[in-house]
């Protein structure tokens, strides 16, 4: 966990993702983009609102936005890794405006209990003791094995018909 507050390499994957996702979609407007992964950033930093350009409103998206629903949720006090008594969001899914807007009958990403992104959070992967209590139960710590799984949790996003 931890990080500066901007980070040339982070923000250059950014604009390289973006790139990417951009050349795609001139192919084919049609395609429908998925960008995930562990981008050690937290979904409010500048790599991904700015460079990476998700937005947070699904109202206000357009044609050729990117969509990210862990802002909102990062907002709302929800993370997948704690760090100095404080959670971040480095674990992002962000996707094309046509995946959120598909037309009927199509792909198109669907919304969980309360957000559109969600956080794989059980009590079998939380530590349970000591100064970390509530942290996701890593598999080690330092060179010492805590039979654990991640130092961070899973995110994952819904997708259907």
């Amino acid at each position: 966990g931890g990080k500066s507050a901007s980070d040339p390499k982070r923000e250059a994957a950014a604009a390289q993702c973006r790139r990417i996702a951009d050349s795609v979609r001139v192919a084919n407007p049609n395609t429908k983009v998925v960008i995930m992964g562990d981008l050690n950033d937290d979904a409010t930093d500048k790599s991904i609102t700015e460079i990476l350009g998700a937005r947070e409103n699904i109202k206000k998206l357009t044609a050729g936005d990117l969509y990210s629903p862990y802002i909102a949720m990062l907002k709302a006090g929800y993370g997948t890794l704690g760090y100095r008594d404080s959670w971040n969001l480095f674990d992002n899914i962000c996707v094309t405006e046509n995946l959120v807007n598909a037309e009927a009958g199509k792909l198109h990403l669907i919304k969980g209990k309360k957000f559109y992104g969600n956080i794989f959070r059980r009590p079998y992967m939380l530590q349970r003791e000591g100064q970390y209590k509530g942290y996701p139960l890593r598999s080690f710590v330092g060179n010492n094995f805590q039979n654990g799984f991640s130092d961070h949790f899973p995110v994952y996003i819904y997708i259907g018909k």
